[in-house]
């Protein structure tokens, strides 16, 4: 039945059948390289979305946290709350800012939140307790919004 099959070509298939599963083998690696990135990408965007509902939801709870008046802090000695609240907020935003790098909604959401506390974000104490543990990528747009 085989008798087609000579000791040369023998040794020609065996040798291509190697690189073939080799290939094979490769193609395998990068399927699975690839899904391991996916799932890393979608767990990211899960996390950095719920935490930025907890922070919709935190705003809810705290409105004069999240949409603050100066004076209001200050006199009602709100600020260690208030400056837990930026804490809090910076590290969402910082979140949402690496999962989603170039969608312009998300930059704008995180804008959004900046702005409201444009105030507290140009202190030298924010600078020092918060902003200097961020990002390269998170002052950057901090410095965009304070040069509104």
């Amino acid at each position: 039945m085989f008798e087609w099959l000579t000791p040369e070509l023998g040794q020609i298939l065996e040798g291509v059948s190697g690189v073939f599963t080799a290939f094979l083998g490769g193609l395998a690696i990068l399927y699975a390289a690839g899904q391991l990135h996916a799932e890393k990408t979608r767990s990211k965007v899960e996390w950095a979305t719920k935490l930025f509902a907890d922070h919709l939801q935190r705003s809810l709870e705290f409105p004069d946290l999240a949409t603050p008046d100066p004076k209001t802090l200050s006199e009602i000695d709100k600020m260690p709350q208030y400056e837990w609240f930026v804490g809090v907020m910076l590290f969402t935003m910082e979140a949402v800012i690496s999962a989603f790098p170039r969608k312009r909604v998300w930059l704008a959401r995180v804008e959004g939140q900046l702005l409201i506390h444009k105030d507290y974000l140009s202190t030298d104490r924010c600078e020092e307790r918060y902003l200097r543990g961020t990002t390269t990528e998170m002052r950057k747009i901090v410095k965009l919004v304070l040069d509104r």
